[in-house]
This record gives structure tokens, sequence and C-alpha cells, in this order.
């Protein structure tokens, strides 16, 4: 049997990009950026199987105590979202 080539899905997006998607999708995330987080560099945005995306937006505190992850599943192209 052949083995399955490892494929990498996730799409390229930019600092700015990131910051536009984490605008249109987390709901706070302009209360969170002026009260000090950051966005880390884990966050992206994946391509799936379906055709559909996925995002994962991670903020970490500036003294790192804590950090906040959101996962968006089963974005549609072209509806409004991205």
């Amino acid at each position: 049997m052949a083995r399955r080539k490892n494929r990498s899905w996730r799409v390229k997006v930019d600092k700015a990009g990131l910051a536009r998607l984490g605008s249109v999708l987390v709901p706070n995330h302009d209360e969170m950026m002026a009260g000090g987080y950051v966005m880390c560099a884990t966050s992206g945005l994946w391509r799936t199987r379906r055709g559909t995306y996925t995002a994962r937006l991670a903020y970490r505190c500036g003294d790192r105590t804590m950090s906040i992850v959101h996962t968006i599943r089963g974005i549609q192209p072209g509806a409004g979202d991205v």
C-alpha cells in the first residue's frame, strides 16, 4: 500500500490579514487588542478537505499570564465571513 503524502493545508495570511480576520470573526477582538493582548504566531487559517476553512485565532496577554484561543470551523468561502 502506498503511503499518503503529508500536505500542508495552511493558507498563507500575513499579520494584517489575520488582524482583519479576527475583527470579523471574534466579537471582542478590538477590545482585547486595546487591552494589551497580542496575536500569537500560531494563529492561522486552514483549508479543509470539504472546501471550507478553519480559523485559529490565538491571543496572549502582554505579561504572558493568560491566553485565549478561538477556533472557528466551517467558514464558507465567499459567504462574507472572510
